[in-house]
């Protein structure tokens, strides 16, 4: 038992591939061009003389700062969901029968939620509503009226991009109501869901520790992301390590956590 808490600790603690995500580190964004909210309001001005009455006056862009819309506060990914049936003869001749796939999850089964912090310059009333409103009178003949893609990133704690979704062809299909009350409450928070013509995974777009540290990793990367590992033995001494003797001490120490003969960066000794 003693070999297999030593491998769960030193796995968690030196492997980069057991550490723990942090939720809170991700993006979404709203990627389309400017004629979408005109688009909404073509479509809202077909069945309201008053265009004004449903008018989208704000769009995502606006609260999107580092491609990140700063007022989503929360975000659900779709789940994958497959049905099986029994396939073939029920129990011929003693043997247990097999089964087969019949459905898989639709895409309009599939909801992306996000919950939206109600701000001054409310989202969901200026912009999703309205968006709604479109829908309901153009319906999806109308391509111009859905949102090319969403794009939902998450990182890890150096920042890296980790993981994430891409989804395409995006239009809203439900806005929650809410209530107002004179007791004491958290921050408002608005949930619109939505359905979409295809999702696609995000593969890891910065380089790990691990890979900038191991040569052989890193020339398997494209050249473009490839980095060159610092060498050792740019110091006077021809030791690879510092002839300062304060650093000379602190590469000596033997300190939990830290290795004696600690070859330090050459820039330091010069520092």
């Amino acid at each position: 038992m003693a070999n297999e808490t030593y491998d769960f600790l030193d796995g968690y603690s030196n492997s980069e591939k057991f550490f723990l995500a942090h939720p809170f580190l991700w993006k979404i964004t709203f990627d389309y061009d400017t004629s979408l909210i005109s688009n909404v309001n073509d479509a809202i001005g077909k069945a309201y003389s008053h265009t004004d009455d449903w008018k989208a006056i704000t769009e995502p862009k606006n609260f999107t700062k580092n491609g990140n819309v700063l007022v989503a506060r929360s975000v659900t990914v779709p789940g994958e969901n497959s049905q099986f049936d029994i396939a073939g003869s029920e129990n011929l001749g003693g043997f247990l029968p097999g089964y087969a796939l019949t459905k898989r999850m639709d895409f309009l089964s599939k909801n992306l939620a996000i919950n939206f912090l109600d701000t001054q310059d409310d989202i969901e009333h200026n912009f999703f509503r309205p968006w709604m409103i479109a829908l309901g009178i153009d319906g999806l003949l109308n391509r111009r009226l859905l949102c090319p893609t969403i794009t939902l990133r998450q990182y890890n704690n150096k920042m890296q991009e980790r993981k994430g979704y891409r989804f395409i062809d995006v239009f809203p299909t439900n806005v929650e109501g809410y209530s107002l009350s004179y007791n004491d409450e958290g921050f408002q928070e608005k949930s619109v869901t939505f359905a979409f013509k295809e999702y696609k995974p995000l593969k890891p777009g910065g380089l790990t520790y691990e890979q900038q540290n191991d040569p052989g990793q890193a020339s398997k990367l494209p050249s473009s992301k490839q980095v060159t590992p610092v060498p050792r033995d740019l110091d006077t001494t021809g030791r690879g390590r510092f002839d300062d003797p304060t650093l000379r001490t602190f590469e000596e120490t033997s300190l939990p956590g830290i290795p004696s003969g600690l070859d330090l960066p050459s820039n330091l000794g010069n520092a």
